[in-house]
C-alpha cells in the first residue's frame, strides 16, 4: 500500500529528483510547475551523488570524471593535491552538462510513470495541501522552488547575502584528463574542472571582461584553455531560507539554500536533503529539519567566506596549501567532505 499523495512545488532538478526518491519510498507524488530550460553550462556531481541518481534509474551523463583535486595559489609557492585513488576512491566524482542533466532527469520521470502538472500553485494551505487552478490538493507538500510568495505564506523568510565582483560561468575547449583546479586569484576564487573529452568548465568570480588570454594567465603553466562555447554572467550571492519546514510542508532544494558553485556542492547538498527527507517520511519533519540544517550549515558558512578567502596574498597561503595534502589524515577528511558534504 502507498504512502499517499505528495506534492511537490518546483519542476526542476530537484523537483524531479524528490519525485523519483518519493515514488520509491512509496508514496504517489505530484510534480507541479514546468521546468525552466536547464542552462548549457556544467553541474559538479560527487560520486554518492552519482550513485544515488544511478539507483534511481537515471541515465547520468558520463561527462568529465574527477579523479585528482589540485588547489593553489596564483603566484604563492605550495599547493595541495589529492589522488582519489590514493585514498582509497575510483574518482571523487563527475562533472556534467545541467541541461543534459535535466534530461535525463525528465526521462526517468516519465518513465516512472510520475503525476506532472503544468499548472502554478496558488497557495499552500499549510498542514493541508496546496491550492492549484482553484482546487484545493490534499496531502503534504515539498517547496523545492524559491518562491518568495509561497514561502511568505508558510511564514518563512529569506536571507540574502551579495558576495565580491560577479561569477562568469563558462565551458571551453581544453583537455584536463580527470583532473580538476580550484585557483585562488586576486580576482576571486577560480574552478576548472573536466567536463568530458576536449571540454572544461570554468567558473571564476572575477570583474572585467574574461577572456581564453585572461584565464590561461590566471593558471599559470598548470592548463592551456582554448575557444569558449558557453558563457554566462550571474551575481556572486548566497541565499538561505529561516526555516525548513512547517507541519506538512518541507523546504528543500533552492528553496533552503543558494551556494557558491564554486564549491560544487549546491546540487549535492540537495540530494543528500531530499533522501533523508524520504526516509524519515512527513511525520518526522522536525528530526528532518535539525538534519538538514545541520548539514547545510558548514556550506553555507563556505559560502560566505569563500569570496574573501586567500585574496589578501600572506606569505604562510603556500604552506597552509601544502599541509592539507601532506599533514596525515588532513587529505582524507578534505576528500570525505568534498563528497559527502559532512
Amino acid at each position: 500500500m502507498g504512502l499517499g499523495t505528495t506534492h511537490i512545488v518546483g519542476a526542476g532538478l530537484a523537483g524531479q529528483a524528490c519525485a523519483l526518491m518519493l515514488a520509491e519510498a512509496g508514496y504517489q507524488p505530484v510534480l507541479w510547475g514546468t521546468p525552466d530550460a536547464a542552462p548549457a553550462r556544467a553541474i559538479a556531481l560527487s560520486q554518492p551523488s552519482v550513485d544515488c541518481l544511478t539507483g534511481l534509474a537515471v541515465a547520468v551523463p558520463d561527462g568529465g570524471r574527477i579523479e585528482h583535486i589540485h588547489v593553489s595559489r596564483h603566484g604563492a609557492f605550495g599547493h595541495t593535491q589529492l589522488s582519489a585513488s590514493a585514498l582509497g576512491h575510483a574518482q571523487f566524482g563527475r562533472v556534467v552538462r545541467n541541461d543534459e542533466l535535466a534530461a535525463a532527469l525528465a526521462s526517468a520521470v516519465a518513465a516512472a510513470g510520475i503525476d506532472c502538472r503544468p499548472q502554478s500553485v496558488e497557495r499552500l494551505d499549510i498542514g493541508a495541501g496546496l491550492v492549484a487552478a482553484g482546487q484545493h490538493h490534499a496531502g503534504p507538500v515539498v517547496l523545492t522552488a524559491p518562491v518568495p510568495g509561497l514561502l511568505a505564506q508558510a511564514g518563512i523568510g529569506q536571507q540574502k547575502r551579495v558576495l565580491n565582483d560577479r561569477l562568469w560561468v563558462g565551458v571551453m575547449r581544453g583537455r584536463l584528463d580527470g583532473h580538476a583546479y580550484e585557483r585562488f586569484t586576486d580576482s576571486g576564487p577560480l574552478a576548472v574542472l573536466p567536463l568530458g573529452p576536449e571540454r572544461v568548465s570554468v567558473v571564476w568570480q572575477c570583474a572585467g571582461a574574461v577572456t581564453p588570454a585572461r584565464i590561461n594567465a590566471a593558471m599559470g603553466r598548470r592548463v592551456v584553455l582554448g575557444a569558449i562555447e558557453h558563457q554566462a554572467c550571474v551575481p556572486a550571492m548566497a541565499a538561505w531560507a529561516d526555516s525548513l519546514a512547517r507541519p506538512g510542508l518541507a523546504v528543500a532544494g533552492n528553496a533552503s539554500q543558494l551556494l557558491h558553485p564554486v564549491a560544487g556542492q549546491g546540487f549535492n547538498l540537495i540530494l543528500r536533503q531530499l533522501s533523508v527527507l524520504a526516509a524519515l517520511g512527513f511525520d518526522n519533519l522536525e528530526q528532518w529539519q535539525q538534519h538538514s540544517d545541520s548539514a547545510r550549515q558548514p556550506w553555507l558558512a563556505t559560502t560566505l567566506t569563500l569570496a574573501q578567502l586567500f585574496q589578501p596574498s600572506w606569505p604562510a597561503q603556500g604552506l597552509a596549501l601544502a599541509s592539507v595534502a601532506a599533514l596525515p589524515g588532513v587529505a582524507g577528511r578534505f576528500a570525505e567532505r568534498f563528497m559527502e558534504g559532512s
